[in-house]
């Protein structure tokens, strides 16, 4: 079952696409409800969601659809607008100064030492 925020983040952008009016879009409430749990469960079907990357990749999916959709979408269709998750650069180790380095080269000293024995 989905989290709450991620039935939101969906239940929002399939309202967005309704307000469009393209043709297939669901006619009356029970047909939208009912919509709107298919793509759920066929959006968060095997998948890892996370709200604080995922929210604006959701909105951002549903976008890409409300300027380039002609038709009702299938959840495939948002699966491909969907960006890709981008990974933060990692930082460079600070580098360490020489009582560090003094440091790490005596463990590894006294590491060998043991093996040796």
């Amino acid at each position: 079952m989905a989290e709450d925020w991620l039935s939101q983040a969906i239940s929002v952008g399939l309202a967005k696409l309704a307000a469009l009016q393209l043709p297939g879009t669901p006619i009356d409430a029970p047909s939208a409800a009912a919509c709107r749990a298919v793509w759920v469960e066929a959006i968060t079907d095997g998948r890892a969601w996370v709200r604080e990357r995922d929210v604006p990749r959701i909105e951002a999916a549903f976008i890409t659809l409300a300027k380039t959709a002609e038709r009702w979408p299938a959840p495939a269709q948002f699966l491909r607008a969907l960006p890709a998750v981008t990974h933060p650069v990692a930082l460079p180790e600070p580098p360490m100064d020489e009582a560090q380095r003094a440091q790490v080269r005596e463990l590894l000293r006294k590491a060998r030492e043991a093996l040796t024995r």
